[in-house]
């Protein structure tokens, strides 16, 4: 609901939430290769990652809705907001990466309960960046408005995409 007020749009209000199944994964499968539990304490560091999944996508999709109002064609919007704005969702996961990575591989009195958390934040925040960026990508061009499909080649008459390979 909050999401809903921010953007006015139930459309970016789900586009912002396409983090958190990504979190999941990459929260559990950084408890199983650890060996952890799932307890209270990574119960906590989920909800912590929750919030920093949900930050960045409205990061990204705030930025995404300046630029496609200023023109730019949806794809181009999508792929263009998601390179402007990749330092600061980087920035973001791995502060919290480094402070808690002596937690994560602590094993000394009161680990047992720091580092499941500690676990889960550090895993979700070094491993899962890049699926959030590549989804948040994807998502947008399916739910866009427009329903214009993304094209990989160069069109005549088209702008290319920066840093993009040349297909044809």
């Amino acid at each position: 609901m909050l999401l809903y007020g921010l953007f006015n749009s139930l459309h970016d209000s789900l586009l912002a939430l396409v983090g958190i199944p990504f979190a999941i994964a990459g929260g559990l499968l950084g408890l199983y290769a650890s060996g952890l539990d799932f307890s209270i304490s990574a119960a906590i560091g989920f909800i912590s990652v929750f919030g920093i999944s949900v930050m960045n996508g409205i990061l990204l999709i705030s930025y995404y809705n300046e630029v496609r109002q200023s023109g730019m064609h949806t794809v181009e919007a999508m792929f263009h907001a998601a390179s402007q704005r990749m330092r600061s969702v980087l920035m973001t996961g791995l502060s919290a990466c480094i402070g808690l990575f002596p937690a994560a591989i602590s094993t000394g009195i009161g680990s047992q309960v720091q580092r499941p958390l500690a676990t889960v934040v550090v895993e979700v925040c070094s491993s899962v960046r890049s699926c959030c960026s590549w989804s948040y990508r994807r998502f947008a061009w399916c739910f866009s408005r427009s329903g214009i499909a993304p094209t990989w080649r160069h069109q005549p008459g088209t702008t290319r995409r920066p840093g993009a390979a040349n297909d044809g």
